[in-house]
């Protein structure tokens, strides 16, 4: 037996000796003998001998923190990636119904780029799209934009057609929305067509947010936005809303006022989830109109949510299979001309689209094979060795590939891993504290 690769090992001056398991994603506190038998192992490289309780050998090799030489689980996870993101009985659409938003948002990777309305036409061609094939069993929709609220209409006509397709089942329905135009009519109808989801964006406390997100007109949006969540969240007591605050080195340190605030106004609703996210840099000019925060300040940031202000974050990690819809072969962003893209960063892009509804053939071949089966976690000799490699889906597609043909540098590695231990022994604290 050998000690497994996927092992992380380290003292804790909190709670002594801890190890990780990110195959089995097992976490336990162990005794000092056993880490240095583990440690000795892994710095090797070489058969481990029998430890000398044989319960805890039994342990060790159940919990796949010792394995056969030849450990399959790379490749296990390749042939289950690739079953997932080959399914074709599951189709991911993505709908953006208009190009057009009512907002000027400072970070935007959209700006520059025409507004566009679905015409109903091409509504018809979505429903044929989706109708006509025969493998799919399970369609996933969720609402983009632009500002998808801004064509309701289309939404509402897609909506009840695709509910009356039959043999094809709607597996999740879900939108984003800056909110603004969430109007009571509208939360009324998702209740007799109900979101599982629904994301808005705030960017802050109210100032912040006025200044980062206005409307393209100038006008202010904030309060415009909570009083359209308070109608929502009445009408819709089973959908999760989720309050994503956009955060960067400028404003992150409004997030825990913010997060009191919105959590004590909407302390009854059951679905409410508040979490902050951090700018992220897709596009040449985002860095110039945001501050980007690095991944490790955003790990302390999270661990000092739960430390300092006892707001929990989840961080344990989870075990993942497959990547994002940009490298999974039945999943799609319909853009409101009916062209189809791999990635949401694509939209507008007439390069970067790959078909249109109604034409059976693909364009831009370059572009879908690069996306599906181009530049891989599995193919890369960082991802191959590394600790963390279960827990992770490959990072960004659409950043790989920027770092692989134009040798740019964006970080993919999931933020938990320079920051293990400290998440590790977080989860600790919050799971006695429960307790």
């Amino acid at each position: 037996m050998k000690v497994s690769k996927y092992n992380y090992i380290f003292s804790s001056e909190k709670f002594g000796n801890l190890l990780y398991n990110s195959e089995t994603n097992s976490f336990a506190e162990i005794a000092e003998s056993i880490m240095l038998y583990l440690q000795q192992g892994k710095d090797s490289g070489s058969t481990v001998e029998n430890y000398e309780d044989s319960e805890i050998m039994e342990a060790l090799i159940s919990a796949k923190i010792l394995v056969e030489e030849n450990n399959s689980y790379f490749n296990k996870k390749k042939l289950l990636s690739n079953l997932n993101n080959f399914n074709n009985s599951v189709l991911d659409l993505t709908i953006a119904p208009t190009t057009f938003c009512n907002f000027d948002c400072i970070y935007c990777f959209e700006e520059n780029r025409l507004p566009v309305f679905m015409s109903e036409e091409t509504e018809n061609r979505l429903v044929d799209f989706i109708s006509k094939d025969e493998n799919i069993k399970i369609l996933n929709i969720e609402w983009y934009g632009g500002e998808p609220l801004a064509a309701f209409g289309s939404i509402k006509r897609i909506v009840e057609k695709v509910e009356k397709i039959p043999d094809i089942k709607l597996g999740s329905h879900r939108m984003i929305t800056n909110g603004y135009l969430l109007t009571e009519n509208k939360s009324k109808y998702f209740s007799e067509h109900p979101l599982d989801r629904i994301q808005i964006t705030i960017d802050g406390k109210k100032d912040t947010h006025n200044k980062r997100r206005k409307l393209s007109s100038g006008g202010e949006t904030y309060d415009k936005i909570i009083s359209n969540v308070d109608t929502f969240i009445r009408y819709n007591t089973n959908t999760i809303v989720s309050i994503r605050v956009n955060l960067d080195s400028s404003n992150k340190y409004e997030f825990v006022e913010i997060y009191k605030e919105l959590k004590e106004r909407w302390y009854t609703h059951p679905k409410i989830d508040i979490y902050p996210a951090f700018v992220a840099d897709y596009t040449d000019g985002c860095s110039s109109n945001c501050s980007i925060v690095d991944k490790n300040a955003i790990a302390e940031f999270y661990i000092d949510l739960y430390k300092t202000h006892n707001i929990p974050i989840n961080y344990y990690p989870s075990l993942t299979v497959g990547g994002c819809g940009a490298t999974t072969l039945n999943s799609f962003l319909v853009g409101p001309k009916g062209e189809l893209y791999k990635c949401w960063c694509d939209i507008g892009i007439e390069s970067k689209v790959i078909g249109y509804l109604g034409e059976n053939k693909i364009l831009n071949e370059n572009v879908l094979y690069e996306y599906l089966v181009g530049y891989s976690m599995f193919d890369d000799p960082q991802c191959k060795v590394c600790e963390i490699f279960p827990i992770c889906d490959g990072g960004c597609q659409f950043k790989r590939i920027q770092n692989c043909k134009n040798q740019n540098q964006h970080n993919l590695c999931n933020v938990r891993k320079d920051n293990l231990d400290k998440f590790l022994e977080m989860h600790y604290t919050m799971k006695l504290d429960n307790e």
